[in-house]
């Protein structure tokens, strides 16, 4: 029955041959195994056949097959294959495992402002409320989803605080000297009430950052992690550096960095605009290549991107994102690696997608998602 699923792919299949293929895939779980693994149907292929109305199929078919003389033998041919056709991917679509679980709702976290002299601010609870320093002198006002340093006396001591912003939210800063920065969620960032009027300008971050520093050509910004540092003078650039990365990945908008590894003879590099920077965190190794900034920049709008990312890095993306935890039990799907977009989707509709493109299900226990 395998040699049916070859001439499939080669289209090489009859009528008749097709016919026999559709039933043996209605009545054989264990063949329709085979034939996904020899079909590879995984999220893009799914997304192109399932998705089909007959209408828009018979429109491609006859842009295809109408380029020179038409055949009508050919048309009527290809006609009952696309028939057909369309009935195995919806045999395929029904035979996925899509359970309707309760989605657990998020926990609830808040976003904490660590003001470094032992008192810790819960940020968002109350809007507008001014936060002072040990001096009771106002250094930030809170918006609820902004906190804004104020522009103040120059300090001849750097005194730090520690923005922490919780899975499920993201959160903007503007330092004192008119930098912004937005935090995607699970990430962190250190930084200096007021800086120093001379030397650079120096933050520390974990997880996801956007960048829109202020130009200062006596002062260069600096972005440290613990295997790199992105030196800047004024631009728009994007920070990933999530703990369970192998990597760090500097996305420039517009402007230049440069992007230094501390590990391997401190190897530096230069980004232009709409070239990113990877480093190996085990290696030490810096490269750059072209990218479309807006995938890496999509996070801004609540919008989650992903192009041949690996499914355990999407499942630890969707974990921050929508804050609840979930648990891959499937080592192999684990690493399959997939193309998806999703836009002001529940975390329900995302995993039913999932469950569209490859046979999969998952259980809910305990304010836990496991897919299995």
């Amino acid at each position: 029955m395998e040699e049916l699923i070859i001439k499939f792919l080669n289209k090489e299949i009859s009528v008749e041959e097709l016919g026999i293929l559709e039933n043996k895939l209605k009545s054989d779980l264990a063949y329709r195994k085979i034939f996904k693994d020899y079909t590879g149907v995984k999220y893009d292929i799914d997304a192109q056949f399932l998705q089909l109305d007959k209408e828009s199929a018979f429109k491609r078919m006859e842009k295809q097959i109408s380029k020179n003389r038409i055949d009508w033998r050919t048309v009527y041919k290809y006609a009952a294959i696309l028939i057909v056709l369309l009935g195995v991917f919806s045999v395929l679509k029904s035979s996925l495992l899509k359970t309707n679980h309760e989605i657990p709702a998020p926990i609830n976290q808040n976003v904490i402002l660590d003001l470094g002299n032992g008192d810790v601010e819960i940020i968002g609870g109350t809007p507008q409320k001014i936060v002072t320093g040990n001096d009771g002198v106002a250094i930030l006002k809170n918006t609820g989803s902004e906190l804004i340093y104020q522009d103040s006396i120059p300090t001849t001591s750097l005194q730090y605080n520690i923005l922490s912003i919780p899975n499920g939210k993201k959160f903007s800063i503007v330092l004192s000297e008119g930098t912004k920065i937005t935090l995607n969620s699970g990430s962190s960032i250190k930084y200096p009430v007021q800086f120093l009027s001379e030397g650079s300008r120096d933050v520390y971050v974990e997880g996801e950052a956007f960048f829109e520093v202020s130009h200062d050509k006596n002062r260069p910004f600096k972005v440290h992690t613990d295997f790199s540092t992105v030196t800047v003078l004024g631009t728009k650039f994007n920070v990933n550096n999530y703990g369970e990365n192998g990597k760090i990945s500097v996305t420039l908008v517009n402007g230049k960095v440069s992007f230094q590894s501390l590990q391997k003879d401190d190897k530096e590099i230069e980004l232009l605009p709409g070239f990113q920077g990877i480093l190996d965190k085990s290696s030490g190794r810096i490269a750059q290549h072209w990218v479309n900034t807006s995938i890496h920049t999509a996070w801004m709008n609540d919008e989650l991107v992903f192009k041949e990312e690996k499914f355990e890095n999407i499942i630890r993306t969707l974990e921050r994102f929508y804050n609840v935890p979930i648990t891959v039990d499937n080592k192999k799907l684990a690493n399959e690696k997939f193309i998806a977009s999703f836009k002001n989707k529940t975390l329900e509709e995302v995993l039913t997608y999932f469950a569209d493109a490859y046979q999969l299900d998952y259980t809910v226990k305990d304010g836990k998602i496991t897919i299995k």
